[in-house]
């Protein structure tokens, strides 16, 4: 078209666009750069001029594509700035399966205002202060570009709600059937999800540790199989949990009782497809799930605890009147496995001596101290992760002693420290930086923690899986018990 059908179509006033107001906004920068600009937005704004025409087209029409260089698809594709300057403006707002299909954003924080610039500076900086590497700054960046595209100016006000909103959507694109043909290839959808979930980990710790989000930072598991929960069930299993954490059970007891409702719902979903609720189940379907699970190789541990979990859940909500509850009790004490009892040997020093050579040398400090601690104190594995930064001091005769929080005796204790696990845990306190401390899991204390790295708490996996590197580094032909001293199983 030629000149006068541009002006006649400005004149137009296309419904929802700021044509004049973005020419202002582009008015000081490069003429070619500012032209370019302002073409790509009126062709666009000629393609829809009803900007609600564009938010109703499907996903793969609005992302458009940069190829080739013409066409509706191009135009929706180099219409972007413009969109983004729509945002800015209040005139529009953008979804997340866009922002997240469009995976490059041309968006440098230098154009953004004032104040997310300064936003998105504070968080890069308490990231490197965290011990964060220079690549975080640029996560930091590009984690505030994605929400001021979604959120506009209340970028600098991004709570947890949004962030789960973000997550949520995230797993969401990634099972849409039409995320592969968006991202072009299954490798590069995987490669684009890990990578926004890197960034959405690092900007929930910058948060957290700006006091602006309550809850920590923490890794998503993530599960290899889909379970099947039918919505009724689901619905029972999330109400114990709830009643539950209200009777102030602890989280991960809470976790254990939801995997054991998921798993048993999974079950009858494939064997018993007829049942909706655990209203309907029977004593003999729950003993048949018993025996699939030793069938299944489980070992006699995890069998135990998956049906007590059951037994107790289906118990108190029978107590109390669940209408979506069993009508009577399904499972006792008598129908679990049988434990078998262990006979305390005695481990030979020269044995011992060897494995405590190969914990000294781990090269992760944390590992190399969770180790040592358990070796002398004999806590528990979640008593030595929750240890608080300042759990060291000392007798009066200069004894080291070590000030173990509550566990699963709900008693917190002090005790004596070899000096090998005292040394251990001051080279942890000289490495700890400047960080927020986190809420312990029974008294909601907010304290800093011993065991915390780059701001994030660290998992007993983390720290305790290192024993079996250590060990077969001290019994490279296996067959030694001593792993059991060092790391206990609880």
């Amino acid at each position: 078209m030629g000149l006068a059908a541009d002006k006649a179509f400005i004149e137009a006033q296309p419904v929802g666009h700021a044509l004049d107001a973005y020419a202002a906004y582009l008015d000081g920068g490069e003429e070619n750069h500012r032209n370019r600009r302002l073409k790509y937005a009126r062709r666009f704004a000629r393609l829809y001029p009803d900007l609600s025409q564009w938010q109703q087209a499907s996903l793969i029409e609005r992302l458009g594509s940069s190829q080739p260089r013409r066409g509706p698809a191009f135009w929706c594709t180099a219409a972007r700035p413009y969109l983004y300057f729509l945002v800015q403006e209040g005139h529009l707002v953008l979804d997340w399966p866009w922002i997240i299909g469009a995976q490059c954003h041309v968006l440098p924080i230098g154009r953004l205002p004032g104040p997310v610039q300064v936003f998105a500076s504070q968080l890069g900086e308490r990231l490197c202060a965290l011990g964060y590497g220079p690549s975080s700054s640029e996560r930091i960046a590009r984690a505030v570009r994605y929400f001021f595209i979604r959120y506009g100016m209340a970028v600098v006000e991004v709570g947890e709600s949004e962030l789960t909103d973000f997550s949520q959507e995230l797993k969401d694109f990634r099972e849409r059937e039409d995320a592969v043909t968006i991202c072009g290839s299954p490798q590069r959808l995987r490669r684009t999800v890990k990578e926004l979930t890197t960034m959405l980990f690092r900007f929930r710790a910058a948060l957290y540790h700006q006091g602006r989000i309550h809850q920590p930072p923490r890794r998503d598991v993530v599960r290899p199989t889909r379970l099947q929960v039918k919505p009724a069930m689901h619905q029972f299993i999330e109400r114990y949990a709830q009643a539950r954490l209200a009777h102030h059970a602890r989280p991960a007891t809470v976790e254990k009782l939801r995997n054991a409702g998921r798993h048993l719902a999974d079950w009858l979903a494939v064997h018993h497809p007829e049942l909706e609720s655990f209203a309907e189940l029977t004593r003999e379907q729950v003993l048949t799930y018993g025996a699939s699970l030793a069938s299944a190789g489980m070992n006699v541990e995890t069998q135990i605890t998956r049906l007590s979990a059951l037994s107790v859940m289906f118990h108190d909500a029978t107590a109390w009147g669940w209408p979506e509850a069993p009508r009577r009790p399904l499972i006792g004490a008598r129908d679990l496995p049988k434990r078998p009892n262990r006979i305390p040997r005695f481990i030979p020093a020269e044995e011992l001596d060897r494995l405590m050579a190969a914990i000294r040398t781990l090269e992760c400090p944390y590992q190399r101290a969770a180790l040592i601690i358990a070796r002398w104190s004999g806590a528990r594995r979640g008593e030595i992760a929750r240890l608080e930064l300042d759990c060291l001091d000392s007798y009066l005769d200069g004894t080291p002693r070590l000030r173990v929080p509550a566990g699963k005796t709900a008693t917190e204790r002090m005790i004596p420290l070899h000096p090998q696990a005292a040394e251990a845990i001051r080279e942890l306190q000289a490495l700890a930086r400047p960080a927020r401390g986190f809420p312990d899991e029974l008294s909601s204390r907010e304290a800093p923690r011993l065991f915390v790295l780059q701001g994030r708490r660290l998992s007993t996996t983390y720290l305790f899986e290192s024993a079996r590197a250590a060990h077969t580094a001290a019994f490279p032909a296996g067959g030694s018990p001593a792993l059991g001293v060092v790391c206990s199983p609880r």
